[in-house]
């Protein structure tokens, strides 16, 4: 069975899960395409695929408009070579409504449908899982044309909030073609069904994570008075990273007797104006940048910190925290998204407040003998809801059952 993974970018440093979506089905023994704008291999990223080289992810990557030709006079007489021998497809329906332009408009009178419609019957794909729900608009003209594949969507948190600005008729084509829509989170669910996506459509499978890659060696216990404090984020206003640091600033100043070490590993447009935040703050000495690491760095990082913090003003949930708490970290955190319901270790606090942020990061180190006990909550937690080979499961369960059901319908 051949699944094709739909996303801009591949790899991309922040999304973990569709890296573990491609491995897990891999070992589960799907064959997987992924399809990036314009099939191009994200080698900027190329650290985000460490420690798995044997997977050669490289030789994935497709372009669902390969076929595509973009002088005008030789697509057409392409095309019309094409659509002969899709008539002689079982899928022929499909490539005779890739070209109604009543309903696809520019997609069909371009060709650019037929194309699309063409290299997915030539690579037998079964499965189109987008990830993001602009990939999954994109790629419901497909499904859309009466070709019998299964499409998937997962949303996750710019297209929430895109559907929150624009209205959730941006994802209407999209909610109408899916066989099922993937909510990470109850805060997605409840959008997702604001936005009028059916109830019956909505599968509610959260992103996982190697729950045994972040296990730390020992417990996390304050063992001096250096105290190490993480954040992994991209440093974009989004993540509101300043509230953090000035919220690292009064607590410095309010306990002369430690040493708060403040890791930053990410990278974004909003560095520079973070680390001249710290000069002003007079913390320069206390803080690192480290850019954007390998998921390999971030797991050894979590493992030897003491407190995750995250100041985000919106998330929907964040796979970071889970990470997090995997490794046995207290959590400071903003409510926001599902954030609530998934912190189980450390303390969820108002967003935007420097205040709430620095008395709940005190109160944290003040009750430091409790760590260990919280960090268990937290990695049990963890462990029983959101491995990935869980989900994984769970995932490939879901498209056996409905490639069966569909099986059943055609006899």
């Amino acid at each position: 069975m051949t699944v094709l993974i739909w996303v801009k970018t591949f790899p991309a440093i922040s999304e973990t899960f569709v890296r573990d979506h491609v491995v897990g089905l891999i070992d589960s023994g799907f064959d997987v395409l992924i399809h990036t704008k314009d099939g191009q291999f994200n080698e900027d990223a190329f650290k985000a695929l460490e420690g798995l080289d044997t997977y050669h992810l490289d030789t994935c990557i497709v372009d669902v408009d390969a076929y595509y030709e973009p002088q005008r006079f030789k697509r057409y007489v392409k095309g019309v070579g094409v659509f002969f021998n899709g008539l002689l497809s079982p899928q022929r329906k499909a490539y005779f409504n890739a070209l109604n332009v009543f309903k696809f408009k520019a997609e069909a009178w371009s060709l650019r449908l037929l194309f699309r419609v063409h290299f997915i019957v030539r690579k037998k794909v079964s499965i189109i899982h987008a990830h993001f729900g602009d990939n999954g608009v994109m790629a419901s003209s497909i499904k859309a044309t009466g070709l019998d594949i299964r499409l998937y969507t997962t949303f996750h948190g710019y297209d929430i909030r895109l559907g929150i600005a624009k209205g959730g008729g941006v994802y209407k084509r999209l909610f109408a073609a899916a066989d099922g829509i993937v909510s990470i989170s109850n805060y997605n669910k409840q959008h997702l069904l604001d936005f009028g996506l059916a109830a019956s459509k909505v599968i509610d499978l959260p992103n996982g994570i190697d729950t045994e890659a972040f296990k730390r060696p020992r417990p996390n216990v304050l063992d001096g008075t250096t105290i190490r404090l993480l954040s992994v984020a991209r440093l974009v206003p989004e993540k509101a990273l300043h509230i953090a640091l000035e919220a690292v600033a009064l607590v410095q100043a309010q306990l002369p007797d430690y040493i708060l070490e403040y890791t930053l590993i990410g990278e974004g447009p909003e560095r520079k104006a973070l680390e001249d935040l710290v000069v002003r703050l007079g913390i320069s000495s206390q803080v690192r940048f480290l850019g954007s690491q390998s998921s390999i760095v971030v797991q050894e990082a979590m493992k030897t910190h003491h407190v995750f913090l995250l100041s985000s003003k919106v998330e929907a949930l964040p796979t970071v925290l889970l990470e997090a708490q995997a490794a046995g970290l207290v959590i400071v955190a903003t409510d926001v998204g599902s954030v609530s319901t998934v912190v189980k270790s450390g303390a969820v606090v108002s967003k935007y407040s420097v205040d709430a942020f620095s008395n709940a990061l005190l109160k944290l180190i003040d009750e430091n003998t409790l760590w260990v006990e919280d960090s268990k909550k937290g990695q049990d937690y963890v462990a029983d809801y959101y491995d990935v080979h869980q989900q994984i499961n769970a995932l490939i369960d879901l498209y056996k059952l409905n490639l069966y059901e569909s099986s059943i319908k055609k006899r």
